[in-house]
């Protein structure tokens, strides 16, 4: 998966062969341009026709998801095209290569293109999961549920911020999948994502609803309910219950021994058993960590145990939701 490297660090060719460092063309700009995106869309219809079935149903659900599937695909191929693949192949027999494929997976055996494509699909859907994860708890999000929001089987992102995002990230994003960071791969990106746009007439969805591989630990959590990032630290719920009678709201803190995603999963569980629910939790693994939760008044001294401690608890019904420290 090593990609072919020019000047500076840019991509010697585009997905297509061509040279991607932007060229100034005197006369007939617009038909220039025009040939080289009927060129561009020729090779991606090619790539779905060969590959769209063999696609997970997420990468239909997720559109930023499968444009960047296809970006990674129209990189590899550029560097490592159907001939070569063929040697390739031969020469992995007698292990002379490991990486095979179209979107040059390692394996033991020689994989055909729709091999690799089964195997880069569950592998890029893991780190499209990562990524979304690392946009939620960015300061592009703006730590706003309007950008993302998530439960623990599904997330709903705003298109366009999320795909500005991937695209200004995307030489990084690639760089994981092949070992090898690129300064301007966001540039395949930006052509795959235009083809997807043009054949929806330019009409696009203002937000995108998907279903996780591997969520993110924090939505487990909170199960079913809906939560996003309020900033680098702290995940918090978007809605509260409107009838909190009888129920106080209790802010637990611990230490550096409590700071860890399976002590803060064992409290969690323990709050719901009482009858509880957690709103927020603020986690610096291995340093702090604070949970804000409603319990039952009567339930509150059996809560915690020694590992934790209660430093605020508001008497009656409380209408706050988001508490700022």
């Amino acid at each position: 998966m090593s990609p072919n490297i020019g000047p500076g660090g840019r991509l010697g060719k585009s997905m297509f062969g061509i040279p991607m460092v932007p060229r100034v063309v005197s006369g007939g700009c617009g038909e220039v341009t025009a040939t080289r995106t009927i060129r561009y869309s020729r090779k991606l219809f090619e790539y779905e026709r060969r590959f769209g079935s063999v696609l997970p149903k997420r990468f239909s659900s997720d559109p930023l998801l499968r444009c960047v599937f296809f970006s990674v695909m129209a990189i590899e191929d550029s560097n490592r095209p159907e001939s070569f693949r063929f040697f390739e192949r031969i020469a992995c027999t007698v292990g002379l290569a490991h990486s095979t494929g179209i979107m040059q997976q390692k394996s033991n055996k020689p994989l055909s293109d729709h091999e690799s494509v089964k195997l880069a699909a569950a592998y890029i859907s893991r780190m499209w999961d990562t990524f979304l994860t690392t946009f939620a708890k960015s300061i592009q999000s703006g730590y706003s549920p309007d950008a993302i929001v998530f439960t623990s089987s599904w997330y709903k992102y705003d298109y366009n911020r999320l795909a500005d995002a991937t695209e200004n990230a995307f030489g990084y994003f690639y760089g994981d999948y092949c070992g090898t960071r690129l300064l301007d791969a966001g540039v395949v990106f930006s052509q795959v994502k235009g083809f997807w746009e043009r054949n929806r007439y330019g009409l696009l969805p203002q937000t995108v609803i998907s279903s996780w591989d591997v969520p993110p630990t924090e939505a487990t959590w909170f199960g079913s309910e809906k939560i996003y990032w309020m900033n680098d630290y702290t995940v918090t719920r978007t809605t509260c219950p409107k009838n909190l009678d009888g129920y106080k709201l209790i802010v637990i803190d611990g230490g550096s021994n409590q700071a860890s995603y399976e002590k803060v999963a064992e409290l969690h569980r323990r709050i719901e058993s009482r009858m509880g629910f957690v709103i927020k939790v603020t986690l610096i693994e291995n340093v702090h960590v604070a949970i804000y939760a409603y319990c039952a008044a009567e339930q509150v001294d059996s809560i915690i145990d020694n590992e934790w401690r209660i430093i605020r608890i508001d008497e009656g019904q409380s209408k706050t939701l988001f508490i700022e420290d």
